[in-house]
């Protein structure tokens, strides 16, 4: 007899969805109101509406749901973009009467096809590179800082502690020393005013660094959580930041912001786990351990006045929670604050994590009424004063990169506009930084960059294949063309000193004068290979072994990637092309590599290391691979 099993169907669901895309464009943002939408869940289809158009502009599938105090956004996995966008009428649905209402998954699908999609299968799979970036690090952020489920998430059968990694102030102990200092602001710079700031009668914020503080202890009722008595971590009790603020204001909003875990009681709560009973060896239910977190915090008002900042509760509900610090006056009139944001709770002695504070964050603004927002200023540095030529070269070069503000115990992230890049309008604390690294781009593919970069690469100049085949003449003359713009160069960067540029005098003559220098090793490198046969010969070695390399490298690539790709139609110049600054480089370490004799080599003292400082990707290792192609040449 043979047995017929009915097997369910899929359940699916689908919804439509009024918010705006994201900047990723594979993203909605959600505004908080009346809804169903708690129960809307990844693997769920979305019909995207405008917030106020009724009209569909993006179909997808739900990958992930991230909540916070202002809403939630959704992000996808799957999606298409309706252009131009289908008015919801003309597809038969309709308006939401809220930020997520559910659509029958029948209608789902009669109006997929209206939208240029025959089925949810043949909606694309997102392959936008910078977008699963972007989602990968949400996921760590999520995971290592919180809140992961939102901001009233629950975290169960573990530790709170334990869940979370980073962002956390740790409380007091009962014995910890009540006679505590404020650390003194970060730019003050005479002692006088050091020693004012020295006194503090609360809890003194940043004094935890230098010692082994908040031990994660085991709870006495901690039924099968991680034993963690040997983590013996440094967890401060406050974290803060310094930021120097324009003479005109007599105010700042500040607000903090954090959560704090309590235990959901055993009656509230119906999350169990399945248990062997350690008297009676049989498998029980028990419920496990809750902890619902709830979002604290607001915004105090902090007056300008030099001096100690009086202590402040940014949540009531919450007294031993405080915002304190240092305010003083600099020679130009500029307020420097220190501000720190206090755990001063005592740590109980069982469900020790409710006297723990998670995810802290501290804004910084001018007040509503303040007409101009961008109040903060480049924070002065409060560093002895010497005489250090190589200093005073880095704030030259990066004279137009600020510093607005430092952390203590924790990053800090200034928010400037495109037009006013010298003044920010917030600054915040960071647990967990981000910086977006621009992508080095080989000069000569932009239309505006400099004439004789293009030229190079119209003319295949950088192409190591045929470097590698030119004749004497014709090699001089791209080589040439490299080395003269460099000149160039040099000579417009003199000209800006003093009228462009101006207070870097003597760091812009020292620059100028390593520039020079870096010149006349390049003009020796090009005077090296035209004069020594064997050193053309490397070269030409090192150019046929690098485009070898390039190639080769590009489709060992594709084949992983089980592409069927022929070698031959990889073998392309700008497949195989140097970027300047790695030519150049080769160029550097022609003589020392050609003659063993060259001072380089026999006169350490005097020698040059060169080395090159671009981020990940900008072409370091091939630089040293064409360098070591050179010299493995030079030896043979």
């Amino acid at each position: 007899m043979t047995e017929l099993i009915e097997q369910a169907a899929p359940q699916h669901t689908a919804w439509i969805i009024r918010g705006e895309p994201a900047s990723t464009g594979y993203a909605v943002r959600l505004g908080s109101g009346p809804t169903d939408e708690s129960v809307v869940a990844p693997g769920d289809w979305a019909v995207v509406v405008g917030s106020d158009v009724d009209a569909v502009t993006i179909v997808g599938r739900i990958l992930r749901i991230r909540s916070d105090a202002h809403g939630r956004t959704i992000y996808f996995d799957q999606a298409q973009a309706i252009d131009p966008a289908a008015p919801l009428t003309a597809l038969g649905l309709t308006a939401p009467s809220a930020p997520a209402t559910r659509l029958p998954w029948g209608d789902f699908l009669r109006v997929l096809p209206l939208l240029g999609a025959a089925s949810p299968d043949a909606v694309p799979l997102i392959q936008d590179v910078v977008y699963v970036r972007d989602l990968l690090e949400l996921s760590v952020r999520d995971d290592l800082l919180g809140p992961a489920e939102g901001p009233r998430e629950l975290i169960k059968d573990m530790s709170v502690r334990d869940r979370y990694l980073v962002g956390k102030l740790a409380p007091r102990h009962p014995g910890d020393d009540q006679t505590a200092q404020v650390e003194p602001a970060s730019a003050a710079d005479e002692a006088g005013d050091l020693e004012e700031e020295r006194t503090a009668s609360l809890h003194e914020p940043g004094a935890e660094f230098p010692s082994a503080t908040g031990r994660v202890e085991p709870e006495d009722d901690a039924l099968d959580e991680i034993d963690t008595t040997n983590n013996q971590s440094l967890v401060p009790s406050s974290m803060g930041l310094t930021f120097c603020v324009a003479p005109d204001v007599q105010a700042l909003a500040v607000e903090a912001r954090w959560g704090r875990y309590e235990r959901v009681p055993n009656d509230e709560h119906d999350i169990t786990k399945t248990r062997r009973n350690r008297q009676t060896g049989r498998e029980e239910e028990v419920k496990v351990r809750v902890w619902r977190r709830i979002p604290c915090g607001g915004v105090v008002s902090l007056p300008l006045v030099d001096g100690q900042i009086k202590p402040s509760t940014p949540d009531a509900d919450q007294p031993d929670i405080r915002l304190q610090g240092t305010v003083r006056t600099n020679a130009k009139g500029e307020r420097l604050v220190t501000l720190f944001l206090v755990n001063g709770q005592l740590e109980p002695d069982d469900n020790k994590d409710r006297a723990w504070l998670f995810q802290p964050e501290i804004t910084v603004e001018a007040p509503e009424d303040h007409g101009d927002r961008s109040v903060f200023r480049r924070r002065p540095s409060n560093e002895v004063v010497v005489d250090d030529p190589e200093r005073d070269r880095l704030a030259l070069i990066y004279r137009n990169r600020l510093e607005f503000a430092v952390g203590h115990g924790v990053s800090v992230h200034a928010d400037t506009t495109p037009e006013e890049p010298t003044k920010a309008h917030r600054v915040r604390t960071e647990i967990i930084p981000r910086y977006e690294v621009a992508v080095t781009e080989t000069p000569g593919l932009d239309p505006r960059d400099r004439p004789a970069m293009r030229r190079m690469v119209d003319e295949g100049w950088l192409d190591m294949t045929r470097l590698a085949e030119m004749a004497p003449d014709a090699l001089r003359e791209a080589l040439s063309c490299l080395v003269d713009d460099y000149a160039v160069w040099i000579g417009e960067q003199k000209a800006r000193l003093g009228s462009e540029i101006t207070g870097f005098d003597d760091p812009g003559k020292d620059v100028i004068e390593r520039c020079e220098e870096i010149l006349r090793r390049l003009r020796e490198g090009m005077g090296t290979l035209f004069a020594d046969p064997k050193a053309l010969e490397a070269f030409r070695f090192a150019n046929r072994f690098m485009a070898m390399q390039r190639v080769r490298s590009i489709y060992a690539l594709k084949r992983r990637r089980n592409e069927a790709v022929d070698v031959t139609t990889l073998n392309v110049p700008k497949n195989r092309s140097w970027r300047p600054f790695q030519l150049a480089f080769l160029l550097l370490s022609i003589p020392s590599l050609s003659d063993p004799t060259h001072p380089d080599r026999t006169k350490p003292v005097e020698a040059f290391a060169d080395l090159l400082w671009f981020p990940t990707g900008g072409g370091k290792t091939e630089a040293y691979l064409g360098v070591a192609a050179f010299a493995m040449a030079c030896a043979d």
